[in-house]
């Protein structure tokens, strides 16, 4: 919850994704990844996935 939260006050905190993630945003927290998107022009941030780096980008949460 804390790694959302230092998304509170810059939405854009986590980097934008390419390919078929397009339109979701990758979070760093130690070896996971928080996979969101932003909904709402930015005032909503949806969790789509918490996985381990390892495994976080080989398939969509989609």
């Amino acid at each position: 919850m804390r790694a959302l939260r230092r998304t509170a006050p810059d939405p854009d905190a986590g980097h934008a994704l390419r390919g078929r993630l397009r339109g979701l945003r990758s979070l760093r927290v130690g070896a996971y990844r928080i996979i969101y998107q932003l909904t709402g022009a930015g005032q909503t941030v949806r969790v789509a996935a918490i996985r381990h780096r390892a495994i976080a980008y080989r398939s969509g949460p989609r």
